[in-house]
């Protein structure tokens, strides 16, 4: 977030990074004098995925695009949700009415294989 105040030069960034499977975060946007603002990037998030039916479009048999670019920690999180889904998926469970769904905690490798067998 940049806050250019007193001119662009001078201002101010601040940048909040989170991992895979961490709730997005809430940001302080300075406003005009001594007001602010709240974001909240989840919910931002959330209403975006689900009106714009973005969460119908994903595949999750499907690594993501640059998955080798992700810390391994990320690619084994990353691996962890999408096993659970699609475990859940075969199971017949609803999603909708079931989520969050817990995650196994599996190697790096470990997770790798189990998704090769069932993706």
């Amino acid at each position: 977030m940049i806050d250019p105040r007193p001119e662009f030069r001078s201002g101010q960034a601040r940048v909040r990074q989170f991992d895979v499977d961490e709730p997005l975060p809430v940001m302080t946007i300075p406003l005009l004098g001594d007001d602010y603002f709240d974001f909240d990037f989840g919910a931002a998030y959330h209403k975006m995925f689900s009106e714009v039916f973005y969460g119908n479009r994903v595949n999750y048999s499907d690594l993501p695009l640059n998955f080798d670019r992700y810390s391994e920690a990320d690619q084994q999180r990353i691996l962890y949700r999408m096993l659970a889904v699609l475990k859940a998926a075969q199971a017949g469970i609803d999603l909708e009415k079931n989520a969050p769904l817990a995650v196994e905690a599996l190697s790096l490798d470990e997770a790798r294989e189990q998704f090769e067998a069932i993706s």
